[in-house]
């Protein structure tokens, strides 16, 4: 820590040439330590050869992981083999062999139970057949019970609705068109309409 001074002048009482008196300031200035960025920075330019050597070694030495994480991810790197979501897709492909596991889901859900009146239901499945990005549409009114697209209380049905793509990367794009159609049709009171699904 430095300590900074100043003189005094002499007061006019003081014999001329006299020494004068020297009083430290109120507030010694303190030279903090600079941030460890910016050590690091002046460490890094100073050793450039040093740390560019440790760049590859660490960069050689991970290689063969990186090697190794292709049989452990697919689907472009965004899905682990044996993972919850991978079971769960293997078994909407077995329960439902028509419909796609990438399918979009548009969920509908009315005050009346669907048995009593499956008009509001019906006319959602009727407007999905024109829907853009709607490549085919399953009607849950159509298939067996224990199919399980309709709720045990009977007021909640799910659609599947296979998305038109050529590779799964337009699956998005497709979905995002279901997604804004729904949301404008005219849905009768009491029916709500919503769209899931993993694309």
């Amino acid at each position: 820590m430095s300590v900074t001074t100043r003189a005094r002048a002499s007061a006019p009482d003081e014999p001329a040439g006299s020494t004068p008196t020297v009083e430290p300031d109120s507030e010694p200035t303190v030279h903090r330590g600079e941030p460890w960025f910016a050590r690091l920075g002046r460490f890094s330019v100073r050793r450039r050869r040093t740390v560019i050597v440790l760049w590859i070694v660490a960069a050689l030495a991970a290689a063969p992981l990186a090697l190794t994480l292709t049989g452990a991810l697919s689907g472009a790197g965004w899905e682990a083999q044996g993972s919850t979501a991978l079971k769960v897709r293997d078994e909407l492909r077995q329960d439902f062999p028509g419909v796609p596991a990438e399918a979009a889901i548009v969920v509908v859900r009315q005050d009346v139970p669907i048995a009593e009146d499956s008009s509001g239901l019906a006319g959602v499945v009727a407007a999905l057949a024109d829907a853009p990005g709607a490549a085919a549409v399953a009607d849950p009114l159509q298939m067996p019970p224990d199919a399980g697209l309709i709720s045990p209380d009977g007021v909640t049905a799910m659609i599947p609705v296979d998305l038109e793509a050529e590779v799964d990367a337009d699956r998005p794009e497709s979905a995002g068109e279901l997604i804004d159609y729904v949301g404008d049709l005219d849905l009768p009171p009491g029916t709500i309409a919503e769209v899931t699904g993993e694309w």
